[in-house]
């Protein structure tokens, strides 16, 4: 099954990551926002958030929480510290490599599960 995602419009293989609102969002899109809808959690993404590492305040897509799940650091685009993980927001290397090493293990249980 493919579908075509609302926000980035890419033609995806298999299901949508999230359906809400009459839209269709792939895993990449749905990551960005951490898992709030486009359209009825708009607010939350237009409100003004603020890098803790260096006060620049900005809406949900400049100033984002750390992916690492412990942590709840704010972090902009600039201060981002994503050498490992791709498209992800970090607020150190510690925190991208506890979140690698964390994901690391998940995938090798899921492989081993199979």
């Amino acid at each position: 099954m493919n579908f075509t995602c609302s926000i980035c419009m890419e033609v995806n293989r298999g299901m949508a990551a999230r359906i809400c609102c009459g839209q269709m969002y792939c895993a990449l899109c749905i990551l960005k926002t951490r898992g709030l809808c486009y359209v009825c959690e708009k607010d939350t993404l237009t409100q003004t958030n603020k890098c803790n590492l260096c006060n620049q305040e900005s809406n949900f897509f400049s100033v984002q929480n750390c992916m690492n799940l412990p942590c709840t650091t704010q972090v902009c685009a600039q201060c981002n510290n994503m050498k490992l993980n791709g498209p992800m927001t970090f607020c150190s290397p510690k925190c991208n490599f506890e979140a690698y090493i964390f994901m690391t293990k998940l995938k090798q249980e899921l492989e081993t599960e199979k």
